[in-house]
């Protein structure tokens, strides 16, 4: 689930392959999406986050994530299954920082990912397993004021955090 800045709620279906969009009290605005592999299309959509007029949808069957307008107008995608920058395995949770980078939990290949909202990879972190900067099938991510990330990390049973470098 995501909010924009009108106060819209948008939510994906993960079982009917669409975003619905709502207003804060309830009442159904529009939906996108059907199931498929084509452009704007869905198997089985998971994570939402909303950035000024972009609605950012992780597509986790088909391994990508879609870029749409508010209106649900697609835009673009990116992913691919893989374990490479820029790929994505079983992609769930996204979210934004203040600076509009977007970060995504990747379940299957154990990591943190980050990306522009053109789709160009800028970070990767975490490896599997249950030490310091491991995560074992994180699943939900968010990111705080101060650039903080935090991971539910899911198989290990505990919150990993990240903290940004000091410049």
């Amino acid at each position: 689930m995501a909010f924009d800045d009108e106060g819209q709620v948008y939510v994906t279906e993960y079982g009917n392959d669409r975003v619905q969009v709502f207003t804060d009290e309830g009442v159904f605005v529009r939906t996108w999406g059907s199931e498929g592999a084509g452009e704007g299309q869905f198997d089985n959509p998971s994570g939402i986050a909303v950035h000024g007029d972009q609605v950012f949808v992780a597509d986790v069957r088909n391994e990508r994530i879609h870029r749409f307008d508010r209106e649900g107008a697609f835009q673009l995608a990116w992913g691919g299954e893989g374990p490479k920058a820029g790929m994505v395995n079983d992609l769930h949770q996204l979210a934004f920082d203040r600076g509009g980078t977007l970060f995504g939990a990747e379940q299957f290949n154990h990591r943190i990912q980050s990306w522009t909202r053109d789709g160009e990879s800028v970070a990767v972190f975490g490896s599997r397993g249950p030490g310091d900067g491991q995560l074992t099938e994180p699943f939900g991510v968010t990111v705080a004021d101060d650039g903080t990330v935090y991971v539910a990390d899911t198989v290990n049973g505990r919150v990993s955090v990240w903290v940004p470098a000091s410049p």
